[in-house]
């Protein structure tokens, strides 16, 4: 018997065929670009999401880990020149930040603002000093 058709084994090829339809979702996943600043009083976290708005993201403490997720799913109509069109928008996101362990976590606060959104991470400046000591050489 004869084959009809010939079989390229190339593993680059095929792991990019794998990688395209295995990680094929119908939502899209945003991975919002983050800035970290610190100074001796705090630290503070810029995440931008434009076009989000506040209600659709969720900021929360998980153990040592600062979690921000959102979710947004839209519908807009319109109708023009008899035409009827629908467009969804779903879209998600979440990072996540491992905290130090000198910071307060009671007194962490969030805004967004202007498509940005701002985690202000006070430090304990106690605790900080705590963790500061001398150790004896033996």
């Amino acid at each position: 018997m004869m084959n009809l058709v010939r079989v390229h084994r190339n593993p680059l090829f095929s792991e990019l065929f794998n990688e395209m339809w295995n990680n094929f979702e119908t939502e899209a996943k945003v991975k919002p670009a983050a800035n970290i600043l610190e100074n001796e009083k705090e630290y503070k976290i810029q995440v931008t999401l434009p076009g989000w708005s506040k209600n659709d993201v969720k900021v929360e403490i998980e153990k040592d880990l600062l979690v921000l997720s959102g979710n947004v799913e839209e519908t807009n109509e319109n109708k023009e020149d008899g035409f009827l069109r629908k467009e969804f928008k779903q879209a998600s996101f979440e990072r996540s930040f491992s905290l130090p362990k000198e910071i307060d976590h009671k007194a962490i606060v969030a805004e967004h603002k202007d498509g940005i959104l701002e985690i202000l991470i006070p430090k304990n400046l106690e605790e900080r000093e705590k963790m500061k000591r001398l150790i004896k050489v033996k």
